[in-house]
């Protein structure tokens, strides 16, 4: 029975990429101690930068990876699987396929870059920035978000301090004030 799966899967037309993310799969399931090393060796590079509005220290940003953004198949990646980012906001990741890359950090709005990572060679995204002012958690800055900086103003909210000089005041206020009515996530590089 399994030879003539064998057989019948041989016969399909099988798109490269396709090809590739079954071969990573396939690692994965029968050697996992070797899949990382297989998987790096298949998958593309993806770099990239993120700065902070109003901060010189971007260490603090979260970067998340969900899968197929341009139609294809899902993306996979290989490593690591929470990407760090340093203090000059610079990450860098292994993966194949479509991917969807998420900047995030709270008080800030969300940036999104939409990539495919195939044999082309490195992928590299450049630089986007994360606009400060979105303290509410709905990816939008508004009135409400005004309202919490106004409310908080003075103290040592973290999330209402937009700048991190460990307290929420008028500098905090012209970031959020600066960027009103922008929504996110914005496209990466904007």
């Amino acid at each position: 029975m399994k030879i003539k799966h064998k057989r019948m899967w041989r016969n399909r037309s099988v798109p490269a990429r396709r090809t590739w993310l079954l071969t990573i799969v396939f690692l994965a399931v029968l050697w996992p101690g070797q899949a990382i090393l297989a998987s790096t060796l298949l998958s593309e590079q993806v770099v990239g930068e993120v700065h902070l509005q109003g901060r010189q220290d971007h260490s603090d940003v979260v970067i998340r990876i969900t899968g197929s953004g341009l139609g294809e198949e899902p993306g996979i990646l290989a490593s690591p699987t929470q990407p760090t980012v340093g203090s000059e906001g610079m990450f860098s990741l292994q993966a194949v396929g479509a991917l969807v890359i998420t900047a995030s950090r709270p008080g800030y709005l969300d940036a999104q870059a939409t990539v495919s990572a195939v044999s082309d060679g490195p992928v590299n995204l450049g630089a986007t920035t994360l606009y400060g002012g979105e303290v509410t958690g709905d990816n939008l800055i508004d009135i409400g978000d005004l309202s919490y900086l106004g409310a908080n103003f003075h103290t040592a909210d973290a999330i209402g301090d937009i700048n991190g000089d460990g307290v929420v005041d008028i500098l905090d206020l012209s970031v959020a004030a600066a960027n009103f009515q922008m929504s996110g996530p914005t496209r990466w590089g904007e």
